[in-house]
């Protein structure tokens, strides 16, 4: 045989066995109707998955840091201040989990913090998030932090 009938037949083949497994394939909107997901759960999805890309954001900015110090090019200086980017990311992190762990102890057990350059943005998932709820958590992360940032306080009852 010929090269070009080893390349057709071969072809074919696997044309007849794609077309076999997708005529198998039972239907989609089968699939859906056995899904079901409670609302309850989404609500915490919401907070994991935030800290998630969170903690996911933080990873990537030390990891660009310690190419910067690893690679054999870079100056005494831009190690340096990847070295501090480090430390501030560390920082950042650990005062975030602090600022959670105070806010769960206060019973807001569905928080989300994301510390930025001047502000503390908050996210709590609380069906009624009252004017008194916010001053009260304004006030804790003022202490925490001792006035550096500025608390930006949002309640989500999604």
């Amino acid at each position: 045989m010929n090269k070009q009938a080893i390349t057709f037949l071969s072809l074919f083949s696997l044309i007849l066995v794609l077309s076999v497994y997708y005529i198998m394939l039972p239907p989609a909107s089968s699939l859906d109707q056995d899904i079901t997901v409670s609302e309850k759960e989404s609500e915490t999805y919401d907070v994991a998955k935030m800290q998630e890309e969170l903690d996911a954001k933080r990873e990537e900015e030390v990891a660009d840091s310690n190419a910067i110090i690893s690679s054999a090019s870079s100056t005494q200086s831009e190690v340096t201040e990847a070295l501090e980017e480090i430390e501030q990311t560390k920082e950042a992190r650990d005062l975030e989990n602090q600022i959670t762990t105070m806010l769960k102890d206060e019973g807001y057990a569905n928080c989300f913090v994301e510390l930025s350059q001047e502000s503390v943005k908050i996210t709590i998932h609380q069906a009624e998030g009252s004017s008194e709820d916010a001053a009260k958590i304004i006030s804790l992360v003022m202490e925490k932090t001792d006035g550096k940032y500025v608390p930006e306080v949002k309640f989500v009852s999604e």
